[in-house]
This record gives structure tokens, C-alpha cells and sequence, in this order.
């Protein structure tokens, strides 16, 4: 009852963040390419925390004996696969923007083209190479979120990468072990609710306090 209740305040603390989130791009940004990659993290985020809090209400409102408990299960699901596309397609895309505004370079777009491999995976329902592949491309992602935090002090942003570390590792664990008390399925959901907020405010750095760099090394 106590984690489901941590789950539940946390997905309507990151519904609030990718509301904000989207509205803070259509409001401060006129491309429209910033505008879809950033989206993606935010709408994908969205949905995932939506399902996710409508199979606790749906849960809850209904008996057991009724087919509520199938409804809420069969919207778990779709708060699990959401929640998947948000790593896999959401962060990518996210992090391309993030080089697209400080250091803008064509090669920003390989980290989207690297999120296509795990949804082809997902598409032939190979679970081995879906775990390979998810487990490649966000950790690479992580790095290159890291490193240009990192060289334009983005507070947030390197936040956030560090929570990524923490939901890639949550999401590569079989769920019978535990992260700070909750098993690894439910802590790889609230890392992603808390990812959500802190991306919301790493966003709103690049808009508040606009810069480029023009060099990629650190000194």
C-alpha cells in the first residue's frame, strides 16, 4: 500500500512536469524539430504515468470478483510498454536536442536512429535482443546526455542522466530483487516519474539560458 501510494503521488507530480514540459516548448520554441524531439519524452512520459495512474484508480474502484481487476491489469500493461517507448524512443530524442542546442551537429541524430533497433526487436518479440538493445542505447544516450551537461552546466540535465543510470539499471534486474525497498519493476516506474520533473526543469535551462559550444573539449 505504501509504494503503490509513492507511485501514485509521483505520477501526478510527472503528469504536472510533461504538461509543463510541453507547454514551456510550444510557448519559448518556434522549431519545430526541437518542438517533436523534446515532445517525445514528454508525451511518451505522459502516457506512460496516465496508464499507470488510471490502473490504480481502475484497481481500487473495482471487486475483485469483477472485471475491473482484468481492465487494470490490461492497463498495467500498456503503463509498462509506454514507459518502455519512453526510454527507448523519449530519451534518445530528448538528449538529440539537447546537443541540437548547445552543440548543434548532424551526428546528435545517430542517438535516433540507434532508438529504431530496440523497437525492431520489439517488433519481432526477440526478448534477449529487446533487453540487449534497450541496455546499448540508453546507455549511450546516458553518455552523451552526461557530457554535454557536463560541458554546459546543466545542472538538471546531469540529474537527470544520473536518474537514467538508475532506471537502466532498475529496468535490466529481474523483478525479485529489490532498489531502496521497492522491487525492480516499481523502482525502474518512479525513476521514471522523477526523470520526468527533473527533464521538465533541464528543458527550461536550455530555453531560460540559451548557449552554444563551441568546443567539445572540456578545458
Amino acid at each position: 500500500m505504501a509504494n503503490a501510494a509513492v507511485q501514485v503521488v509521483l505520477q501526478l507530480i510527472a503528469l504536472g512536469s510533461c504538461i509543463y514540459g510541453v507547454h514551456t516548448m510550444y510557448a519559448l520554441s518556434s522549431n519545430m524539430l526541437a518542438l517533436v524531439y523534446n515532445g517525445g519524452w514528454f508525451i511518451l512520459g505522459f502516457l506512460a504515468n496516465l496508464t499507470g495512474l488510471l490502473s490504480f484508480v481502475i484497481y481500487y474502484l473495482q471487486d475483485e470478483e469483477s472485471v475491473g481487476v482484468s481492465s487494470s491489469t490490461h492497463m498495467l500493461q500498456y503503463h509498462y510498454l509506454f514507459s518502455w517507448f519512453t526510454v527507448v524512443l523519449g530519451y534518445p530524442t530528448l538528449v538529440t536536442q539537447f546537443w541540437l542546442s548547445y552543440y548543434p551537429t548532424p551526428m546528435a541524430h545517430i542517438l535516433v536512429a540507434l532508438s529504431v533497433i530496440p523497437m525492431v526487436a520489439w517488433s519481432l518479440q526477440n526478448n534477449v535482443v529487446i533487453i540487449s538493445t534497450t541496455q546499448a542505447v540508453t546507455v549511450i544516450a546516458i553518455i552523451a546526455h552526461f557530457y554535454i551537461c557536463y560541458l554546459t552546466q546543466n545542472i538538471f540535465g546531469l540529474i537527470g542522466a544520473s536518474i537514467m543510470v538508475f532506471i537502466i539499471v532498475s529496468l535490466s534486474l529481474p523483478t525479485r530483487y529489490n532498489l531502496l525497498g521497492f522491487s525492480s519493476k516499481e523502482a525502474f516506474l518512479i525513476g521514471l516519474a522523477v526523470a520526468s520533473y527533473i527533464f521538465c526543469l533541464a528543458v527550461s535551462e536550455i530555453v531560460a539560458h540559451p548557449k552554444t559550444v563551441t568546443s567539445l573539449k572540456p578545458y
